[in-house]
């Protein structure tokens, strides 16, 4: 069974939120700290396997801070204007595969909520009642264009 390379995010409608890494078939978890948990596309305990130095990482965990000094109330709106330097316009290579920033997605965890804002695209936003989504008994396919 191969392990995956990329972190994987796990979340309960408490509030409780890990990042479980597989390093050297080893499990590690990272446990949320301080209300927040930044997650791009390297390994948080092995940075130097691949992706790091992360833009995209720092960026994100830089503008999170600067929310968390503010008097009002966060919002989704807030959340995505502090994570937009870090997206990546998406284009074709030469071989025709696309890069850059196809998704990006928000989990509410108190409220149960998943948003899916595709090719950073505010036309392109789908979200999820997931209490909803997971009482379905037949199957549903999202079409994203």
């Amino acid at each position: 069974m191969l392990l995956p390379d990329e972190p994987i995010l796990f979340c309960d409608a408490n509030g409780n939120v890990i990042i479980v890494e597989w390093i050297g078939f080893k499990k590690r978890i990272i446990p949320i700290q301080r209300n927040k948990l930044n997650i791009t596309n390297f390994l948080l305990l092995d940075p130097k396997k691949d992706g790091y130095p992360c833009n995209s990482y720092k960026a994100i965990g830089e503008n999170l801070n600067r929310l968390k000094g503010l008097e009002v109330p966060t919002d989704l709106k807030m959340i995505g204007e502090a994570i937009t330097p870090a997206a990546q316009t998406p284009r074709q290579d030469k071989s025709g595969r696309t890069l850059g920033t196809l998704y990006t997605s928000f989990i509410n965890v108190t409220d149960v909520k998943f948003t899916l804002i595709y090719k950073l695209d505010s036309l392109k936003v789908t979200e999820l009642d997931l209490n909803s989504e997971f009482k379905r008994t037949n199957a549903q396919t999202l079409i994203v264009k």
